[in-house]
């Protein structure tokens, strides 16, 4: 397990993109979003919205997961865990094919599959995802 400071420059898909404000772009696979001070406390992603949070005061979320290599297998590079201190946001990218991003302070990260474990804590965001993405094609 690495933390996300000590990631390879290698596991980045660019750096400087404008439209990524500046910021590194990183696959991430078989992940989990948990409470920063427990980790066993796992947690959908809309923890970060105030209005889903607690008393209105969003919980700090961390997260691990399987970096990828950003080139599909080109680079031949090893998957390896990584530790995200605080996530800071997610959205949806309804661009082709849509996705959904989580971000860091260092990185945003696109989420590809969850974690066997937290399967049942991203459903709730799998399916407002489903639903914001059909929108959005049937207003097109």
């Amino acid at each position: 397990e690495v933390f996300e400071v000590d990631v390879p420059a290698e596991y980045s898909i660019s750096e400087g993109q404008d439209d990524a404000g500046d910021q590194l772009l990183r696959l991430l696979d078989r992940f989990t979003v948990f409470n920063a001070n427990d980790p066993s406390d796992l947690h959908p992603l809309e923890s970060l919205d105030p209005v889903e949070a607690e008393n209105g005061n969003p919980v700090k979320l961390a997260a691990t997961g399987y970096l990828l290599d950003p080139d599909g297998g080109k680079k031949s590079l090893r998957e390896i865990i990584v530790k995200l201190p605080e996530v800071t946001e997610w959205c949806i990218d309804y661009g082709e094919p849509p996705s959904l991003w989580l971000l860091t302070d260092t990185a945003w990260y696109k989420l590809l599959d969850p974690a066997p474990e937290y399967e049942e804590f991203f459903a709730s965001t799998l399916c407002k995802y489903d639903l914001c993405i059909r929108t959005a094609a049937a207003l097109r």
